[in-house]
């Protein structure tokens, strides 16, 4: 295993989506080995978590489509929270939702 060099995901935003994941995906494989580390679900839940701060950083810098990301964004959390709730064997009845106002 390796340590990913950072000029090797500096270029992501080159790539067109499926090839930008293929490109993480291979890196991280390199990092860390054939077999993938974690929850899948915990470790998608911090990204989107990640992700939606990222989003209120950028709306601090003037971009103004921010909006309508973090609300996709934060829709993807709660169903990818939803997922892992179930996992843990809660029912539907026992699941909260956060609000959106709770996010901000």
């Amino acid at each position: 295993m390796r340590a990913v060099n950072e000029d090797e995901l500096g270029s992501l935003l080159e790539l067109p989506v499926i090839r930008a994941c293929q490109r993480k995906w291979n890196l991280g494989r390199a990092e860390h080995g054939p077999v993938f580390v974690g929850d899948p679900l915990e470790e998608l839940y911090g990204e989107l978590a990640d992700a939606l701060n990222y989003t209120d950083q950028l709306e601090l810098e003037g971009y103004s489509s921010m909006e309508t990301i973090r609300d996709r964004l934060f829709q993807c959390a709660t169903e990818i929270r939803d997922l892992w709730l179930e996992k843990q064997g809660f029912r539907d009845e026992c699941v909260y939702h956060l609000t959106r106002n709770e996010h901000a």
